[in-house]
């Protein structure tokens, strides 16, 4: 049975919204104030809150201000009820985390309705993380075991090669050199895919838990100009365009994961630049965010992968052949998450994509 908090300080509404919810088979639990209102969603959380905006004590916005804050309240719908509060304060609302305005007078069979439709909003969503949990499983036990498994054999292969006394005697010096390296690189990159992915594992893990950092000063043009002139230097057919503002700022992000986000994206523009352009980096302040946008020209992305982005997942891998679990973008998304930032991708169809990302600045 779904659970449903109702907040007004007019007794004679949230009795009567009380009986009307329960008779539509909801369990109805009141509170005539905001503080109250919170205390109650906080000790037993609802599935969905009808809230009044006018209270004494705590209004209606501070009441989904302070709620949307708990992560445990992320998706549970928000409708406010609410005389004429004019635009600007009905954008104030949906800014806030309101999902829906109920205007008073209503209809009780516009409110039934509209409970009734971001209930069915949940369900959908619901549906659309159990396919991604599903496809993210399949792409997962497909695309692992091929790659964890191509450096093993070469390592396999190459070692069993010179245990064979036999065989050994046969090789120069350089051949036996030529296997030793083999096998060097195909454990650095049986390492690197093991750290890669505890890496994602561990940004998952700890996705939605409140992190507290000290103040870090990070410099981030430096560590652009760096990473991005590393990979240009690997690269001498593709050119680099920095466009960077505001050198130093405090960003709530740790350093480490700070040039992680960076090799992840900066590496993808490289990778699938064909050279006609520059990848292009601009950096500006706005707001409390540092927002980085990182642009390259050569490869497209249709807006349903846009929308399917996450870890081992390879677009049109049979056209743009690249080796690794697909987990970059994966790992960026988590960062972001991890750390409160916002993330955009856009294509179009001159085969331009731009990935766009925003972190929150620390003001001393």
């Amino acid at each position: 049975m779904k659970k449903i908090l109702i907040i007004d300080d007019d007794r004679l509404i949230l009795k009567s919204l009380q009986a009307i919810l329960m008779r539509e088979s909801y369990s109805v639990e009141i509170a005539d104030d905001g503080l109250i209102g919170v205390q109650k969603a906080l000790e037993n959380p609802p599935d969905l809150i009808v809230c009044d905006v006018r209270m004494p004590n705590m209004d209606g916005y501070e009441v989904v201000a302070k709620l949307r804050h708990n992560p445990v309240f992320s998706l549970v719908p928000f409708l406010f009820l609410s005389a004429n509060e004019g635009e600007e304060n009905r954008r104030r609302g949906f800014r806030l985390g309101a999902d829906d305005y109920i205007l008073k007078p209503f209809k009780i069979d516009d409110l039934v309705s509209a409970i009734a439709s971001q209930f069915n909003k949940l369900e959908n969503i619901e549906k659309q993380k159990k396919s991604l949990v599903e496809e993210l499983r399949f792409s997962l036990t497909r695309t692992l075991p091929h790659e964890f498994k191509t450096p093993i054999h070469g390592i396999i292969g190459f070692s069993e090669l010179l245990k064979n006394q036999d065989y050994r005697s046969t090789l120069s010096a350089d051949e036996v050199n030529e296997m030793i390296e083999e096998i060097h690189s195909a454990g650095k990159k049986l390492h690197d895919l093991i750290e890669t992915y505890l890496l994602y594992s561990n940004l998952r893990m700890i996705s939605g838990v409140e992190i507290t950092l000290d103040t870090t000063q990070i410099e981030p043009n430096i560590s652009i100009e760096e990473i991005a002139e590393s990979f240009e230097s690997l690269n001498p057919k593709i050119s680099l365009r920095l466009e960077l503002e505001n050198p130093h700022t405090s960003l709530f992000i740790s350093p480490e994961h700070f040039n992680i986000l960076l090799r992840e994206i900066i590496s993808n523009a490289f990778k699938f630049s064909d050279g006609t352009a520059p990848v292009t980096i601009t950096s500006s302040c706005q707001y409390d965010f540092y927002t980085i946008s990182i642009t390259n020209h050569g490869f497209s992305m249709e807006p349903e992968q846009i929308q399917r982005i996450g870890a081992f997942s390879q677009f049109n891998r049979d056209k743009n052949e690249q080796q690794g679990m697909g987990l970059g973008l994966g790992i960026v998304q988590e960062i972001i998450r991890v750390y409160q930032g916002t993330l955009k991708i856009t294509s179009d169809s001159i085969k331009s994509t731009t990935v766009k990302f925003s972190l929150k600045q620390i003001f001393a």
